[in-house]
């Protein structure tokens, strides 16, 4: 995209600011969150097809309500799509860019046509693979192997995905970033979807070329355990064999035994990659590399999310999908225990001085920073200025200051 990367420090002390600021939008613990957005806009004057010349760095929140009632979750049929692509090999679908959710607003009013909430994509190249949702990563269920298509070039790789694949890893799941067929998907157990949003949203069915098949049913009473040595269906008629791998398998702790090794998928063999990478029962990792947990970690995660009989569950969530949500969930909530580092405390009393500080990060003193802000309010802006540090002015309230992000810029 040509843009510049924001700086860490200055990401985060741009959350820090717009959270403090916003502070009574958010909504009580386990009932919803404070959903933030961060957006960099290329700007600047200038209409030429080139890299804009500067680019503003915004953060907006909104509150949001849970999704889950009780924490249980409700599933959403979805269709696979078979004329319409979310995105291209080689283009720009790996990307968090707003152009790549316009192509999904046709498809979505098809879908909600025909009585689903969303679509599935499948790849541009071959139309044979599962991609993505309309703004979602997309999962698979076989037994105990979860399989989620790879990050590849034209899906994203959605911070949710990754820790869900973590987290799936932890629970003594196998977990696959590999090629998911529309026939392998119509096998599967379970199906859910995952994003900053939707979190974890059960699929209770998805429809493909007018074919309907529901997943997470609760078995029949005499349904019995399968025996077969794979966890997953064959590889699509017809699909040349390719057994090459992007990487060694790295097996971690098992907590259960595991069956026999699924085969690897049958995969197209072109010029970019054979994306399969497999992990052994009980791995986890973050962001690609397998990083290991204590058995105090895996058994403190186990206790959070403890296996689940599928009878209980509403129709169409899968076990799978349910202890996932209940883990990250608890996680980001701060009732279950996070041996990933991955929660950031908010500082709400905010940093007065120090490199947190917003003056600091942009590099203006007290002088250039109350001019600018006295630019940006105009004629309240400049009778502020003038009135001091730390001045109030009449109609200026707790709501009009939220919107210029932090106190500490008065």
């Amino acid at each position: 995209m040509c843009m510049p990367e924001v700086p860490p420090a200055m990401f985060l002390a741009a959350v820090n600011a717009v959270v403090r600021a916003n502070e009574a939008w958010v909504p009580p613990s386990s009932r919803g969150s404070l959903y933030l957005r961060p957006l960099l806009l290329g700007t600047g004057p200038l209409l030429g097809l080139c890299p804009a010349p500067s680019y503003t760095f915004v953060v907006y929140a909104i509150p949001v309500g849970g999704r889950a009632k009780d924490g249980r979750l409700g599933a959403l049929d979805y269709l696979i799509h078979d004329s319409l692509h979310r995105a291209a090999p080689r283009g720009v679908g790996a990307t968090k860019a707003a152009g790549n959710y316009s192509p999904c607003l046709m498809a979505q009013a098809e879908a909600r046509a025909q009585g689903c909430a969303d679509c599935i994509y499948l790849d541009a190249k071959s139309d044979t693979y599962l991609e993505e949702g309309s703004g979602c990563n997309v999962f698979a269920v076989h037994g105990r192997t979860l399989s989620t298509p790879p990050a590849a070039g034209s899906i994203l790789p959605g911070v949710t995905r990754a820790s869900l694949l973590a987290l799936a890893g932890a629970l003594g799941y196998r977990v696959r970033q590999a090629h998911i067929s529309v026939d392998m998907a119509m096998q599967a157990d379970e199906m859910f979807a995952s994003g900053t949003a939707v979190v974890v949203q059960p699929i209770g069915s998805v429809t493909y070329r007018g074919k309907r098949v529901a997943f997470s049913r609760p078995p029949p009473a005499a349904a019995i355990e399968p025996t077969a040595s794979s966890d997953l269906p064959a590889a699509p008629s017809g699909a040349p064999a390719n057994g090459r791998a992007n990487g060694d398998a790295v097996t971690g702790t098992p907590l259960r035994a595991p069956p026999s090794p699924s085969p690897s998928l049958s995969t197209e063999e072109d010029d970019e990659a054979d994306y399969v990478e497999a992990y052994g029962y009980g791995t986890s990792f973050e962001y690609g590399r397998p990083v290991e947990l204590s058995e105090e970690q895996r058994d403190a995660l186990l206790a959070a999310a403890p296996e689940l009989d599928r009878a209980s569950l509403p129709p169409g969530v899968g076990p799978v999908a349910q202890r996932l949500y209940t883990l990250l969930t608890g996680i980001q909530y701060g009732r279950v225990a996070d041996p990933f580092g991955w929660a950031v405390e908010v500082d709400m009393q905010g940093p007065t001085d120090g490199p947190l500080h917003l003056d600091k990060l942009f590099g203006l003193d007290s002088g250039t920073a109350a001019a600018a802000e006295a630019a940006t309010l105009g004629g309240k802006g400049a009778a502020l200025a003038a009135a001091g540090p730390g001045a109030k002015l009449p109609g200026l309230t707790p709501a009009g200051k939220s919107v210029f992000a932090d106190p500490n810029l008065e």
